[in-house]
């Protein structure tokens, strides 16, 4: 199963603007994994990301999702 196939059929996250999930790969992050300190760089960018997914909505509402992938 692919990464976003995961995240599409079984790791469903609330597309309310203030819940993420992270990923690599080939899979979603579970809490606590050893990856790159994911968590805190997460926390830490939480902002910026439910501003973008503010800003987005207001041009079109029927977003229901927002990936964003970094290198």
């Amino acid at each position: 199963m692919t990464f976003l196939n995961e995240i599409f059929e079984h790791k469903k996250v609330p597309n309310d603007g203030i819940s993420f999930k992270a990923g690599k790969r080939t899979t979603v992050l579970e809490s606590g994994a050893k990856f790159y300190n994911f968590e805190s760089v997460l926390e830490s960018i939480k902002p910026k990301l439910q501003g973008i997914w503010t800003d987005l909505k207001k041009i079109n509402d029927s977003i229901d999702q927002l990936t964003i992938f970094g290198n």
